[in-house]
């Protein structure tokens, strides 16, 4: 749903929504290098462009920034046919023609791509444009209300990314969210009992944020995401119509997004289109 925001009364605290569909390594679509073809499948984690993900009701976006010859590129280790530029202003191009929306943008350094200098982090924020980003409201995001959010690209950051940010640049600082990650548990049952044991946990003062990803590996070598995702997102949705239904799950992190498991994030914020 392209435009579900628009649903949401204009006094809903961004803390008050119940769930917000959110892609995994967002940009990691397809390969900058051709060469990179054969290994690629082990670094995809999306097959829709970042338009698509947005027409489809992904409202957060995990972004892997890497530095490749003056260029600031989405990666996964291997570096995407994405720019950080390319993809924000597809951004502002949604925005423009549904200004009920809001988008976050997680940014880190894609893991051991290049090393980063303080200008790096900086050359980041000058690729961002004022009329789109978030002003003046510094980590208070999950205390504003959705009203003072439309159009606007929220940045949720940590580290560097805070301290070299333009002061008057508003943003949510990751460490305000109740990470949930089995990525590295080794196997989907891992996985699936890791987020069973987190879930119904209450952390004062935060939001949850929900990564749906798990690296198995035959011997040394992982599977591709695409053989394993839909089994931990089966799971996941599954569990959500039925004993976990109407629980606060905040922001849902996963690869291979498809409509009916977007659709079923967006419906548990109580939206109404009549």
């Amino acid at each position: 749903m392209e435009d579900w925001m628009k649903y949401i009364p204009d006094t809903t605290k961004i803390k008050a929504f119940k769930a917000i569909p959110q892609s995994h390594n967002t940009g990691s679509v397809s390969p900058l290098f051709c060469y990179t073809w054969p290994v690629w499948p082990f670094a995809q984690c999306q097959n829709l462009s970042i338009s698509a993900q947005l027409e489809m009701g992904i409202r957060a976006f995990d972004l892997r920034l890497t530095w490749f010859e003056g260029v600031c590129y989405i990666s996964h280790s291997f570096l995407s046919s994405y720019t950080l530029s390319s993809v924000l202003q597809d951004i502002y191009t949604f925005l423009e023609q549904y200004p009920s929306e809001c988008v976050f943008v997680f940014m880190k350094e894609d893991w051991k791509t290049c090393v980063w200098a303080q200008k790096d982090y900086k050359d980041v924020w000058n690729l961002f444009d004022n009329t789109f980003i978030l002003q003046n409201n510094n980590n208070k995001v999950l205390e504003t209300a959705i009203s003072s959010l439309r159009r606007r690209i929220i940045p949720v950051i940590s580290g560097e990314f805070i301290k070299c940010k333009p002061n008057n640049v508003g943003y949510m600082n990751i460490n305000r969210l109740d990470i949930i990650e089995c990525w590295n548990t080794t196997s989907v049952e891992c996985a699936k009992q890791k987020i069973e044991a987190n879930i119904t946990k209450y952390k004062f003062n935060t939001y949850k944020s929900i990564g749906l990803t798990v690296v198995v590996k035959i011997g040394s070598i992982p599977l591709p995401p695409c053989m394993i995702s839909y089994k931990l997102n089966d799971w996941f949705f599954s569990k959500l119509k039925s004993e976990w239904k109407g629980r606060s799950v905040g922001f849902v992190g996963f690869d291979f997004p498809s409509p009916d498991n977007v659709q079923t994030l967006i419906n548990m914020n109580n939206i109404t289109t009549k």
